[in-house]
């Protein structure tokens, strides 16, 4: 295929307030998010220096030694390093090839809330031997949470809604940020850098310089989706597929690393803030498909099924 099979939008519009462009774009997101569950964005705002030092301190905590890897290994809580292993897609029996990092919203423990008891958001686990992580990383978990508000508030505006119907929910978010380290010519050998799956949550913002993300079409045919320079994926999670009332579809999705050098990438998962109650958005004469569910049980539940740690 070539590499525009799913749509490029550009958002740089969005930086403005007028809702004819908030429409113009809502609607070319919405098809996408129709149609094919994935597209591409530009324009998107990220300096090029914050997507350059995050993929500099991933190469940088991979190549660490094992030992100091798993001085931060992850937590109950879904913070740390996750080593080969470690994670197995829901319908699968064999592992993911891949090692990762997970960090999010960057609290203190003695901030924690009440309602932060499912572990959804929790204290990073930051390593001692890097310190330049730690800005790093905030600083492209800010940027992407912009972005994705700009997403978002287009979304809304299509749908009919006030802008901020989806985003002021995402004041103090449960998302997850993940580097991810999958390992040379694994594919070569039919290895999963991740089995095929459908994200959890809401949207899911993809950073990569190398080729091996396949994505599946509603008709079941496997689509790559190479890198485009200067873009970001984005895909629909089952979550906000469920508060679309699957107006929106979340498609599987898979990586197979066939490629001689390691494969790097950065994805965060934007999900809203604990207890948010994902009631589906319908429209008139339209039957609602779910009942109502806090965001943090959804995402709990599936997190039990897909990390070995959780069990």
């Amino acid at each position: 295929m070539s590499e525009s099979y799913f749509p490029v939008i550009d958002l740089s519009s969005l930086n403005g307030y007028g809702g004819s462009t908030h429409l113009s774009v809502g609607e070319q997101i919405c098809n996408a998010a129709q149609q094919y569950g994935f597209f591409y964005t530009k324009g998107h705002g990220i300096e090029d220096s914050v997507i350059d030092s995050v993929f500099e301190v991933a190469q940088q905590f991979f190549a660490l030694p094992d030992e100091s890897k798993n001085e931060v290994a992850v937590s109950e809580s879904h913070r740390g390093f996750l080593g080969i292993g470690a994670s197995t897609m829901e319908g699968y029996s064999k592992a993911d090839l891949k090692e990762s990092y997970i960090w999010g919203l960057d609290i203190d423990a003695s901030s924690m809330e009440a309602e932060d008891v499912r572990n959804l958001l929790s204290a990073n686990r930051w390593p001692d031997s890097l310190p330049s992580m730690r800005d790093a990383l905030n600083d492209y978990f800010a940027a992407t949470h912009e972005c994705a508000r700009h997403i978002l508030e287009a979304v809304a505006v299509f749908l009919g809604e006030e802008r901020d119907y989806f985003s002021k929910h995402f004041r103090r978010p449960t998302s997850r940020g993940s580097l991810i380290y999958y390992p040379p010519n694994a594919g070569t050998k039919g290895e999963y850098g991740v089995s095929p799956h459908t994200d959890f949550g809401c949207l899911s913002l993809l950073y990569q310089r190398s080729s091996g993300l396949r994505v599946q079409t509603p008709q079941g045919e496997w689509h790559r989706a190479d890198p485009i320079s200067g873009t970001f994926v984005v895909n629909i999670g089952d979550l906000l597929a469920r508060w679309t009332n699957d107006k929106f579809i979340s498609v599987p999705h898979c990586v197979v690393n066939e490629n001689s050098d390691a494969r790097y990438s950065v994805v965060v998962f934007v999900d809203p803030d604990s207890h948010t109650l994902i009631d589906p958005v319908v429209g008139n004469d339209e039957q609602t498909l779910y009942d109502p569910i806090e965001s943090d049980i959804y995402i709990s539940g599936r997190f039990d099924r897909s990390f070995a740690y959780r069990n």
